[in-house]
């Protein structure tokens, strides 16, 4: 069936196509579009688009920014070049690159300053 570029999927039996027969010939019938109702998103708002699987991975661009989705056990992966990060329902993993939390390095680097041994709590963080 075609698709449009840039997107493609390989629909479980049982999918429902929109079908058109060029010049009336059965012989060499076009997939116009292919739709399975039993994984169809449900209550988005005007204007909403989605992008989902069976699975319920789900990549939806709301009224109020991007929501990506994915079930437990699944993880949720952001790569740029070599650094990235990969979460999962067990924490968040970062790779290559740095961490900042409001302008103040948390990676390898990251020192405490005035630490006293013992119990006691540590100053804050310098960059």
């Amino acid at each position: 069936h075609a698709e449009p570029y840039g997107f493609t999927s390989v629909p479980h039996e049982g999918a429902e196509v929109i079908a058109a027969a060029p010049g009336g010939s059965r012989s060499h019938m076009v997939i116009l579009c292919v739709a399975d109702r039993r994984y169809r998103l449900q209550n988005l708002a005007a204007g909403e688009v989605a992008i989902h699987d069976d699975q319920g991975q789900v990549v939806h661009l709301t009224r109020d920014g991007m929501v990506l989705e994915t079930p437990a056990g699944k993880s949720i992966a952001l790569k740029c070049g070599p650094v990235g990060f990969t979460m999962t329902d067990a924490g968040v993993d970062f790779t290559g690159g740095y961490v900042r939390h409001n302008g103040v390095s948390i990676d390898d680097g990251h020192v405490h300053g005035g630490v006293t041994p013992g119990a006691s709590d540590t100053a804050e963080p310098s960059n």
